[in-house]
This record gives structure tokens, C-alpha cells and sequence, in this order.
């Protein structure tokens, strides 16, 4: 491809958003978008390269898109208390910030917090801290670290769930290889939720398992 023909596009998100690291996010725009998917520039700059013309793609690009979908699975990764978590990127609908909340009459259940309204559609609120038993409540609220605080707007069967989590790391792929099979000794509440830990910051993070959720949710309700 000649330098005539590239397609420049500044990856801001990289440089100074989600992706850029915890210590070089520094997009003013993060406080309106929360993350950089929910943000026009990220969405103006995939339009265009998905727009461009097919001779000015390199046929061996072509190639590694294909076979990375086949072997790669995309994550979002979150913390809930003092403990970080990630669950499929293809169950997440968008991350918005916290909003209003009304009591469901006649639901007990610590986790199901109640109701709130987004755009007109109604999504039930849950508590990740609650749901969670053995998770510590973040001791730094008190030092501002309730202001990452964020909904995870998550599909299921029962609706729209609106996932209470305390703050939003952003996305991660993985190679299905690299996936590590809980221990069978791990047998608390919160270990039921996991079915693998997933590599992650030099670590491991766990992954939720979609349908076990569902499962507690529909019990709570």
C-alpha cells in the first residue's frame, strides 16, 4: 500500500482512553462517555476504516481477522468491591452511568436493588457486591472511588439487567487456549458464578458464567 493510499487515524482511545492504561487516561470526554465505545470520535473512526475501499486493504489483514474470531473471545473486565471480573463482551450492551433507582414491591433479595429508566426502557438493577457473598465492599468510597462506580447494561432472558459494578476497566481478548479451569475445591457462592480465570494484568481475573447468573437471578425474583 502506498503512502498516498493510508488511511491515517488517530487512535486517541490508545493514547489517552480506556486503553491507554489507568494511569494515562486523560480524555476529558470519559467523563460524558464513561468509556470509549459510547464516544463519536471512536465510533467516527471505525466508520471510516470500515468504509474504506477493499484495494486499500491488505489481503493478509483480511486473513488474521478471520482466524482471530475463530480462536480469540472478547471480555469485559470490571471490579466489583476489591475483586475484578470479566464476562463476555458479546452480553454487553453498553456501560452507562449509575441512575435512579425505585424498590420493586414485594422483592426482598438484597441483590435485585429495583428498577431504573434509560431511554425510556425499564432495566432491572442488580447489586454485583450483594449477589456476591465473601466479596469486600470497596473500603475507598470514602476517598472518591465511588465516582467509577458504573451500570453494565447486560442482555438476558429476563430483559435488560442493569449490572451495579464499581467500576469499568474496559475490553480484553483472550485466546480459548489460555482459559484455566476452576479448581473443584473452590466451592463458595461466589465461586459458583466461575467457571474459569482468564489471564489478565501479569494475573488471572475471573470470568462470570452468563447462565449460572441468570439462574440466581430468576431465584431471587
Amino acid at each position: 500500500m502506498s503512502e498516498q493510499q493510508q488511511i491515517t487515524v488517530d487512535d486517541c482511545w490508545n493514547r489517552i482512553g480506556v486503553w491507554a492504561g489507568r494511569e494515562q487516561r486523560s480524555c476529558e470526554e470519559l467523563a460524558a462517555h464513561s468509556h470509549c465505545r459510547n464516544c463519536p470520535t471512536y465510533k467516527a473512526a471505525g466508520r471510516m476504516l470500515l468504509q474504506r475501499p477493499v484495494e486499500l486493504m491488505d489481503p493478509g489483514e483480511l486473513t488474521v481477522s478471520v482466524t482471530k474470531k475463530t480462536t480469540d473471545v472478547s471480555y469485559v473486565c470490571f471490579r466489583v468491591g476489591q475483586e475484578w471480573f470479566s464476562l463476555i463482551t458479546s452480553k454487553i450492551l453498553s456501560t452507562i452511568n449509575p441512575l435512579p433507582v425505585r424498590k420493586i414491591p414485594h422483592v426482598t433479595a438484597s441483590s435485585v436493588e429495583g428498577i431504573c429508566y434509560n431511554d425510556g426502557d425499564s432495566l432491572l438493577v442488580i447489586d454485583m457486591v450483594s449477589l456476591m457473598p465473601g466479596i469486600n465492599a470497596d473500603e475507598g468510597e470514602a476517598e472518591g472511588k465511588k465516582s467509577f462506580e458504573r451500570f453494565l447494561l447486560m442482555s438476558s432472558p429476563m430483559g435488560t439487567l442493569a449490572l451495579r459494578v464499581s467500576e469499568v476497566w474496559g475490553t480484553q481478548r483472550c485466546a480459548m487456549s489460555e482459559f484455566k479451569v476452576l479448581s473443584i475445591a473452590d466451592t463458595d457462592k461466589t465461586s459458583m458464578l466461575i467457571k474459569y480465570r482468564l489471564p489478565w494484568q501479569g494475573g488471572e481475573i475471573s470470568d462470570i458464567e452468563t447462565e449460572i447468573l441468570y439462574q440466581m437471578l430468576k431465584q431471587q425474583l
